[in-house]
């Protein structure tokens, strides 16, 4: 099926949102700072956000340290690869002009996925902020 105009805006516009946080910790790993970024969350109210050490964990992916990204995040490196597949099976769509039925597509498109990955994810938050909860207390 060939990909309609929107289809394929709709693709840049998400390669730019793939491609950001992949080509910022390339910078991030090679010693460029905007001081400007913080978490609001942790900022303003002092406990972690969802997604606090993500920046950290594509960092370390990028420098080649898995160990350290699991370490920051247990989700960045999944989410790091994730980004870059997205980003590659976009390219191949737009290069072949054409929309391709993969599987991680359809897997990604049913509901009981997308819950399972909420699920796990916030179950990880909660399991970080209990730790810190425990050893803040002792």
């Amino acid at each position: 099926m060939r990909l309609s105009r929107a289809a394929r805006l709709g693709r840049y516009y998400g390669l730019g949102i793939c491609a950001t946080p992949l080509i910022a910790a390339c910078f991030y790993a090679a010693g460029y700072r905007i001081n400007a970024i913080f978490c609001p969350l942790r900022h303003w109210l002092g406990f972690i956000c969802p997604s606090c050490g993500m920046t950290r964990s594509f960092v370390a992916i990028v420098r080649g340290n898995w160990r350290q990204a699991i370490d920051y995040h247990l989700f960045g490196p999944l989410l790091f690869g994730y980004f870059g597949l997205i980003f590659a099976h976009w390219i191949w769509e737009l290069k072949s002009g054409c929309h391709h039925q993969v599987f991680y597509i359809r897997w990604l498109a049913h509901r009981r996925s997308q819950m399972a990955i909420a699920i796990a994810f916030f179950s990880y938050y909660l399991l970080r902020l209990n730790s810190i909860i425990v050893t803040t207390a002792l």
